[in-house]
């Protein structure tokens, strides 16, 4: 039987005063970004879990996307943080 793998990216910023020699090219900026990936093999519960988080995420994103562009449609602003953060609350979903 196949297993699922799954490809997971993490980013991050790296401020150091140390800098990796294939950074050093980036003298002029402070930060760098790094990235880290992962293959992640889990089990039929686990996927099961992880399918509906994804799902939860695309089904959130797309809802408050229909609701950013409502708002601006109608205000011509786009919504503040407050009121994004009162919406994913009141959505059900989170």
């Amino acid at each position: 039987m196949e297993r699922t793998c799954y490809s997971v990216q993490i980013f991050g910023v790296y401020t150091g005063r140390k800098r990796a020699k294939r950074i050093k090219a980036m003298e002029n900026d402070k930060d760098a970004m790094r990235s880290y990936k992962f293959r992640v093999y889990p089990g039929k519960t686990q996927e099961k879990e992880l399918r509906h988080h994804l799902w939860v995420s695309k089904e959130l994103w797309n809802e408050m996307l229909a609701f950013t562009k409502e708002i601006y449609r109608h205000h011509g602003k786009f919504p503040t943080t407050v009121s994004l953060r009162e919406f994913v609350r009141n959505s059900g979903l989170s």
